[in-house]
């Protein structure tokens, strides 16, 4: 009897723990789309005050949503779980890759002199890995 009340105990939390992933995703996409078009608003209004700043790829701030989601995702796992799981260290090595992609074609940089980033950010992730063993 006190096994199947235990059982019933355990299911309600189950139950309640997803309801609020639930809403930490929603949540969480929010503020992401939120942060993306205040950043473009941003960008606009720099290019019409300042004739000197040049927005040609603007479009690249899109790129950001991904990768804002997929910090988002880390953060929340490292909240949650007190520190990053294995979900968490991915969320967050993917989600660093996407925004030095986006951040190279929004600031028109070199990827001949930007490359190295992504080795330095591989070995962030294999550190990561490991320190968590």
């Amino acid at each position: 009897m006190s096994d199947e009340i235990e059982e019933i105990k355990d299911e309600e939390k189950e139950k309640i723990a997803d309801q609020d992933d639930e809403k930490q995703r929603r949540d969480g996409g929010s503020w992401a789309v939120g942060l993306v078009l205040v950043a473009l608003g941003v960008l606009f209004l720099l290019s019409n005050f300042l004739p000197d700043f040049n927005l040609t790829n603007w479009w690249a701030i899109f790129i950001l949503i991904p990768a804002l989601f997929s910090l988002n995702r880390a953060w929340q796992s490292y909240r949650r779980h007190g520190r990053l799981t294995r979900s968490g260290r991915s969320s967050l090595i993917g989600g660093l890759l996407i925004l030095t992609v986006a951040l190279i074609f929004l600031l028109d940089l070199n990827w001949g002199v930007i490359w190295p980033v992504f080795i330095i950010l591989a070995g962030v992730g294999i550190l990561l890995q490991v320190a968590s063993r």
